[in-house]
């Protein structure tokens, strides 16, 4: 090139060329980095390979190495301080079935006029439905955030919903979707069972179908297990007259309430949450104070919270499921996720409990 305006111009072009490519070898590299940093550790690689096709990461190294030095230090056996708290729908029931709502909303198994009446109550959550006032209240109100199960209570005692109602409803789906729980909740639950971790079932469900759902795939419960849900009270003909609790029902906030009065909790301090939505990573904030040290509750912000030495230790373990959104809604953020739990199976729809089984092992058989 002898115009020298022509090698100016060739110097500028490799120029910008090479640092493109090393702007291009950082980002790669930093991406694998990245990526090593969540799957590296040996314990997660063992969860992997628990369950391949779960996408299991680790999300936050710090709250995990805490909760096993914490397990090893303990002067007691790890199970006896050990509580699971999993959320039920879709997270322990299948990721792509039926919640406990909406199945009795859909079954046949059901009276025709509750199943309008609930449909009503599903669709006045539009702010522009003409119920939607005089069912959920004003935006402002304190019992705002437990309207919709106050209401759906209030329709299975006035449409006297049987015992076998439900139990038939369940059977149907069964029918119709096969598998109700997500694989590998039996085997962990055995495994709670055999070496005594505690197991609370924290949903704001409906407490005979989760006991259906389980009967029905043949999946037992330990015997020392405890069902934190609304819970239908049948009379005589077996006919539901209330839903208790009542003073709030069990809510997504309102279920916190009946963890805080679960006396054999303030003896557990590892508390591993398992759930599939970001709040169900914050419900350790609802635990009674810990009896054997300082402190309220499980910590307040959210998994992987450490309180003052002696106080309780949490993990959380989040699946990440892939389901259709609702018209208009927008795709789930899965940064969300990442930034709640502190372990996550991002193929949450085909992951199965074997990662959380292989966790629970590593805390009570360490080596």
């Amino acid at each position: 090139l002898r115009d020298p305006r022509a090698r100016a111009y060739a110097t500028a072009i490799t120029a910008v060329a090479a640092l493109a490519g090393a702007a291009w070898l950082w980002r790669r590299r930093r991406r694998r980095s990245s990526a090593d940093a969540t799957t590296a550790h040996p314990l997660i690689q063992t969860l992997r390979r628990a369950c391949p096709r779960g996408a299991v990461t680790l999300e936050d190294r710090g709250s995990l190495e805490r909760f096993l030095s914490a397990a090893r230090g303990s002067a007691n056996p790890a199970a006896s301080s050990l509580v699971l708290i999993i959320d039920f729908d879709l997270t322990m029931s299948a990721p792509l079935g039926a919640e406990c709502h909406h199945m009795l909303r859909d079954s046949p198994a059901m009276p025709e006029a509750f199943r309008q009446d609930v449909w009503t109550l599903f669709d006045a959550r539009d702010e522009a439905h003409p119920e939607h006032d005089a069912i959920f209240g004003a935006p402002d109100a304190p019992d705002r955030p437990h309207r919709f199960w106050m209401h759906y209570n209030k329709l299975l005692a006035k449409h006297r919903i049987t015992r076998s109602m439900v139990d038939r409803a369940v059977a149907g789906e069964k029918k119709v979707s096969g598998d109700l729980l997500r694989p590998g909740v039996g085997e962990l639950l055995a495994l709670c069972d055999e070496v005594g971790a505690l197991v609370v079932i924290l949903s704001a469900g409906i407490e005979q179908v989760i006991r259906s759902s389980f009967a029905h795939d043949g999946v037992a419960l330990p015997a020392g297990c405890h069902i934190l849900t609304n819970t239908l009270v049948f009379d005589d003909h077996d006919c539901c007259v209330a839903v208790e609790p009542t003073a709030p029902p069990a809510s997504r906030e309102g279920k916190l309430k009946l963890l805080n009065d679960l006396e054999p909790l303030r003896e557990r301090r590892l508390v591993l949450l398992i759930g599939d939505k970001p709040v169900d990573a914050r419900v350790g904030r609802g635990m009674p104070p810990f009896r054997g040290g300082g402190g309220g509750g499980g910590g307040g912000g959210g998994g992987g919270s450490e309180g003052a030495d002696g106080s309780r230790i949490e993990l959380a373990f989040g699946f990440f499921n892939e389901r259709p959104t609702e018209s208009g809604a927008l795709p789930p953020d899965v940064n969300k996720w990442r930034s709640a739990f502190n372990v996550l199976a991002h193929r949450g729809n085909e992951a199965t409990f074997a990662p959380v089984a292989a966790l629970v092992r590593a805390v009570v058989e360490p080596d």
